[in-house]
């Protein structure tokens, strides 16, 4: 694994050791649970990619002899 990597899944695991000691005022229930940011922030990232590959892809896609 490469050293960028290592150090990104570090600080990813020391941001979530740090969610444990910050006391946290969400407008919902759900808010102050643990670690709800990061699944939030992964699930939303995974929607917007696969979202713009299916649903997006298809309609900005040109064949390729669009241009002759």
């Amino acid at each position: 694994m490469k050293t960028p990597q290592k150090v990104l899944y570090a600080l990813c695991a020391v941001l979530l050791v740090f969610d444990i000691f910050i006391h946290k005022h969400g407008h919902f229930g759900w808010d102050d649970w643990f670690g709800f940011s990061a699944v939030y922030g992964i699930i939303s990232c995974l929607v917007l990619v696969l979202g713009a590959k299916n649903l997006l892809l298809p309609l900005l896609k040109r064949d390729e002899a669009y241009y002759d």
